[in-house]
């Protein structure tokens, strides 16, 4: 039965520390998922904080030469009709402030323009700009809604179209104000070929799939991605539908979603050009943000790993517990499952520090009657193993290992017996003990019974309770000795003491033990 007890308290223990790492793989699993979330929008919004910084670098002096052209007009300083005059403040603009400029054109409400244009040739000569007779600059797209709003304190950007010199396609910013010479209204625009415009733009994208959007109230005005994307051109406007539409539900952080069977973030700025409402809309590939992040993971796997092997040493050092535990019990102190051969061997090789034998539990053979003095002689043993290393205790067997048999002591029957020796425990040792004694009678083959009291160490002290005083006992040898009070607090204060009771180092004493006992 006690072998029994062991294995299933052995197997409680493994299941619960089972349903523990079980509970653990799976807050790791989750815990994954939030870090991956986590790391790649905070990375997303890293990197988008930083395209902006790098965009704003790359196009400030641009919005900042508009101002500088609108500031010249209102006060006079610039005059469009003055061409020799304008040319000299425009050049420095566009050899210097902003290279990659391509032509620099001021239009009013007449359709008259003035225009200073690098040369077509790639020489950067800059030549007054000379169109067809029949352009007219009132119907471009950097024209008319900054000359119909005609507000001097807002920058335009416009989408992509076609440069009339050249047919090739173009990018225009561009701004308003009131001549303070003639009261005429202008709009004045800096041009950009595309092709300079994307190049300058591929440097602030992110990861090498990301895609960027210049947003105009959810207009598309621009889309950008890297040389050898994977992602087809026609998907750009699914995506960043999808990008806008759960941007605009969120909280303001970087969403993340899934599109084409891929995972991305994205992430919406204010490109902050000015008063510009213009916004940048990046869009990156989860899997890029991984690998970039890549040393959170080995972290992770790392930590994942020695929760593992911390789990595992706990598994194995539960199982040497309870195997050195229950060989513990089964070879130094349990003989109530000893066969009865086992148990006349035992009785053959006569008293240890293990094995005790009590002729009786409270009768006094000579004096022929019950005295507390022998019965407080059988408790002392048993306190005595509690505070050591456990033993048996055998009552109803003389000291020479003769069987004498528990009828000795006048019982009724042997429940009266045992109901006796019960409330002995109760009385002065304490309930609270009686998970660390284990006893039974059994019948010899001369047909005489005896008892035996299996002990194991108690992991509090014990105290034998006599009158008013607590008596600690320790086993020495065969034998119990008592310890006055400092010298009983001297004990179970002692290291040595703490670490026998200590239910994780335990197993080592006991490994130790069994292995001299061997």
């Amino acid at each position: 039965m006690q072998d029994k007890d062991l294995k299933f308290a052995s197997l409680r223990w493994l299941v619960v520390l089972l349903v523990v790492m079980l509970s653990i793989s799976a807050i790791s699993v989750v815990s994954i998922f939030k870090l991956k979330y986590k790391a790649t929008t905070e990375l997303c919004k890293y990197k988008s904080e930083e395209s902006v910084h790098l965009y704003n670098n790359l196009f400030t002096p641009i919005s900042s030469s508009l101002s500088t052209i609108r500031i010249w007009g209102e006060t006079g300083v610039l005059d469009p009709s003055d061409v020799k005059k304008t040319n000299l403040l425009l050049k420095p603009i566009m050899e210097y402030v902003v290279p990659r400029s391509y032509n620099i054109i001021i239009a009013d409400g007449s359709g008259k323009y003035y225009g200073l244009t690098k040369a077509i040739n790639g020489s950067n000569k800059l030549t007054n700009t000379t169109r067809p007779t029949n352009y007219d600059p009132r119907k471009t797209p950097w024209f008319i809604k900054v000359y119909k709003e005609k507000n001097s304190s807002k920058l335009y950007w416009s989408g992509v179209y076609e440069f009339s010199l050249d047919g090739k396609p173009a990018v225009a910013a561009s701004s308003y104000f009131k001549s303070s010479i003639n009261g005429k209204d202008y709009v004045v625009a800096i041009q950009l070929l595309h092709d300079s415009f994307s190049k300058a733009m591929r440097n602030i994208i992110a990861t090498k799939h990301s895609l960027v959007f210049l947003i105009d109230k959810n207009r598309i005005i621009e889309f950008m991605r890297h040389g050898n994307n994977f992602v087809e051109a026609n998907m750009n406007r699914g995506i960043s539908s999808k990008a806008l539409l759960l941007w605009r539900k969120g909280n303001g952080e970087p969403v993340s979603f899934e599109y084409a069977g891929q995972r991305w973030v994205a992430y919406l700025q204010d490109l902050g050009t000015g008063n510009s409402k213009i916004q940048m809309l990046s869009v990156m590939n989860e899997f890029d943000l991984m690998m970039e992040s890549r040393w959170l993971w080995i972290y992770f796997a790392l930590g994942t790993i020695a929760n593992i092997a911390i789990l595992i040493a706990v598994v194995i050092l539960t199982i040497r517990l309870y195997k050195n535990r229950a060989l513990r019990q089964r070879r130094l102190s349990g003989h109530i499952d000893d066969t009865q051969e086992e148990l006349l061997q035992a009785i053959e090789s006569g008293e240890s520090e293990r094995l005790e034998f009590k002729s009786t539990l409270r009768w006094h053979i000579k004096a022929n009657k019950p005295m507390k003095d022998i019965e407080l002689s059988a408790l002392k043993t048993i306190v005595a193993y509690m505070n050591t290393d456990g033993g048996t205790l055998i009552v109803g067997v003389e000291d020479d290992g003769n069987i004498l048999g528990i009828e000795a002591d006048n019982f009724i029957n042997n429940d009266k017996f045992l109901l006796h020796f019960n409330n002995l425990i109760k009385q002065h040792i304490g309930l609270i003990f009686s998970q660390y004694i284990r006893f039974a009678i059994r019948e010899m083959e001369n047909g005489k019974s005896i008892l035996i009291v299996d002990c194991v160490r108690s992991s509090y002290p014990a105290f034998l309770k006599v009158d008013n005083n607590d008596d600690f006992y320790i086993r020495v040898g065969p034998g119990s000795r008592k310890l006055s009070t400092s010298k009983a607090i001297e004990y179970i204060n002692s290291k040595e003491y703490k670490r026998r009771n200590n239910p994780l180092l335990r197993w080592l004493y006991d490994s130790k033990t069994i292995n001299q006992d061997q």
